[in-house]
């Protein structure tokens, strides 16, 4: 193992035990992580609304709140939006992420606050990150660059707020520690530009001259860029263009239909793929095993997670009182609707 990869595990180190021991003992951490969210939930309207500062239990935390959905969370989520403090979360909303989602065709505005970015999407990051490097110790992750082609909003301020909304990619290239500037591409002006087509060029051109070393977000949108940079640079395959490339890590859509055709742009067995599900609402799950296709829930990342079985979802839907599944007792070999509360106060 390289001593850099070295570094970065014992000062990872933690996350790494925690990953170790939260896939042996999950109902540990969600336990305790239920407890933080409504400790943070008891003083907002919401919590005041639900009685959150009754509850004891998970069996409570259910027979108290029912299910919401997006359109049920709106009116809270407008009244954040008008500027509103302590409306679902008992810390200042500075930044909204849009997202279609897959519930309604309408656009939704998706609560991210300080602790939401950093103890959920960028503490997932991490510990996807240390899981690799620990999984393949000789990785060269860290002698080049990384590539995040992100999305193509840019972020706006909302008129008479402090708060700004745009692409949870956006948000999170913005916040990014100084440190992490130095192993990514491409810089801010280039990365939070609005013209798709205008930012491939752009991203295009800089990167045939780097080190680029992975790469990360969306297949389809990657695939174009790839297919871009193959062209301009006259090869038959990008590991001619960057030897050292190993990993895509990938999400947001099916990845089956593109793994042909990125096998055939880096043909090297060197290549790999990891799987993450990273969504405006959270950080959930990532890939800790490349050969296996599951993806490992992050149970100690700001997520409560439940799991309705579909059998009983409408009647989850419609206000009645269903005892939904937990880590705990979820089964597998049977399809759930996730159910997630958050640490932005979803």
């Amino acid at each position: 193992m390289s001593l850099i990869n070295t570094a970065y595990l014992l000062y990872n180190n933690r996350l790494i035990k925690e990953l170790d021991l939260s896939s042996r003992q999950p109902e540990l951490f969600q336990d305790k992580l239920l407890r933080y969210l409504l400790t943070h939930g008891q003083q907002t309207a919401f919590g005041k609304e639900f009685g959150l500062n009754e509850i004891l239990s998970i069996s409570d935390f259910q027979q108290h709140v029912p299910l919401h959905t997006y359109d049920r969370l709106e009116p809270y989520l407008l009244r954040s939006l008008k500027g509103e403090d302590n409306v679902l979360w008992d810390k200042k909303i500075y930044w909204f992420a849009l997202s279609s989602g897959t519930s309604s065709a309408k656009s939704k505005f998706i609560p991210i606050n300080w602790e939401n970015l950093h103890y959920c999407h960028y503490k997932g990051m991490l510990t996807q990150l240390s899981s690799y490097v620990r999984t393949f110790p000789q990785s060269g992750l860290f002698r080049g660059r990384s590539l995040t082609l992100g999305g193509n909003r840019h972020i706006d301020k909302k008129v008479d707020t402090s708060y700004y909304f745009g692409d949870l990619s956006a948000f999170l290239l913005i916040n990014k520690p100084q440190i992490s500037r130095s192993f990514t591409t491409p810089p801010r002006e280039i990365a939070l530009m609005t013209d798709f087509e205008a930012k491939i060029e752009a991203v295009s051109d800089l990167i045939l001259k780097q080190n680029v070393v992975s790469f990360s977000g969306v297949p389809s949108w990657n695939l174009i860029l790839m297919r871009k940079v193959l062209e301009k640079s006259g090869k038959e395959h990008l590991h001619q263009v960057w030897p050292k490339m190993e990993l895509f890590m990938h999400g947001g859509i099916n990845f089956e239909p593109y793994r042909s055709q990125y096998k055939e742009l880096f043909p090297l067995d060197t290549m790999h793929y990891l799987e993450t599900y990273n969504a405006s609402e959270g950080f959930f799950a990532f890939q800790t095993d490349l050969s296996d296709g599951g993806l490992q829930l992050t149970v100690n990342n700001g997520v409560f997670y439940e799991f309705i079985p579909l059998d009983k979802l409408e009647q989850a839907l419609n206000g009645s009182y269903v005892a939904f599944d937990t880590i705990g007792t979820v089964s597998t070999g049977k399809t759930y609707a996730m159910v997630i509360t958050t640490n932005s106060g979803l």
